[in-house]
């Protein structure tokens, strides 16, 4: 049973990691990865407290290296579990220093507990409810986590599947008012211009990837890094999307909001959210 999810949470932490935007780790998140480290290696008598010391910073390292901060915080306490006795076990066979006999992980015995697939999408689910405001990638990763949090311990999975709508919308409400609220956010809508083949016209620049779009329909794509370095094709306005053609492959992309100077897009199929900021017109 342990090594079937293990695997499980090694092929969707495999999963998560293609997509996730990177949030870097803050001092403060390090510190309390740290800290939780040590408290489980405090239970592990045969160590001693240099040797704990040790293994705690190896733990600490090999956190920052595998996961985001994001990914990271997303786990719930039975993953948490899992990957931390792991990377224990790890650190301890890459030190040299034996553990005796002792292992931390334990089973579950929870039936109706938040698995790792509908916390992401409570979180996927803020990411969204955010997109219409003017916030930074931080700001909406801060308030969607939080949003999560806020969500996953008041609640359990089969209490909050059991709301009904009027109360979830209530509830919705009071959390994500509290998530502003305690992180001392303004919200502001965002407001587009209207969409148009020449309203668009021109040069932008994301951090990925530069485009250039003509009013004809015509573009190109110039990427920073990685190949092809610049591709060729067509592009095309579809209700509230923008559509790119590039070497046969099609990807559709929601428009967030867009600006003479500003364009923020969400590409359809990933929900990758891009921030463009206009450097040429045609």
């Amino acid at each position: 049973m342990k090594h079937i999810l293990l695997f499980t949470v090694f092929i969707t932490l495999f999963i998560l990691k293609t997509n996730a935007q990177v949030t870097p780790w803050t001092n403060e998140a390090k510190a309390k990865v740290l800290s939780d480290f040590k408290s489980d290696l405090a239970t592990f008598d045969a160590i001693l407290a240099g040797q704990k010391e040790t293994l705690a910073l190896c733990c600490l390292n090999n956190v920052v290296d595998k996961y985001s901060m994001t990914e990271y915080q997303l786990f719930v306490d039975l993953e948490l579990k899992s990957i931390k006795n792991t990377i224990i076990h790890e650190c301890s066979k890459k030190s040299g220093i034996k553990l005796g006999d002792h292992d931390f992980y334990v089973e579950p015995n929870e039936i109706d507990s938040w698995s790792k697939e509908t916390r992401t999408n409570l979180y996927n689910k803020a990411q969204n409810y955010f997109n219409r405001y003017d916030l930074t990638q931080q700001q909406r990763e801060m308030l969607s986590l939080c949003y999560t949090n806020e969500i996953t311990k008041t609640f359990t999975k089969r209490d909050y599947d059991n709301l009904s709508e009027i109360e979830l919308k209530r509830i919705k409400s009071e959390l994500l008012k509290k998530c502003v609220d305690e992180n001392k956010i303004t919200l502001q809508l965002l407001t587009s211009k209207k969409l148009t083949m020449k309203g668009l016209a021109g040069s932008w620049q994301s951090d990925d990837f530069s485009i250039s779009l003509s009013e004809t329909g015509s573009m190109e794509k110039r990427m920073k890094k990685g190949k092809p370095k610049i591709s060729k094709g067509n592009w095309s306005i579809e209700s509230d999307k923008i559509i790119f053609v590039l070497n046969d492959l099609k990807i559709e992309y929601k428009v967030l909001f867009n600006s003479d100077e500003s364009l923020k897009l969400e590409e359809i199929s990933t929900k990758k959210v891009l921030q463009f900021a206009k450097i040429a017109n045609f």
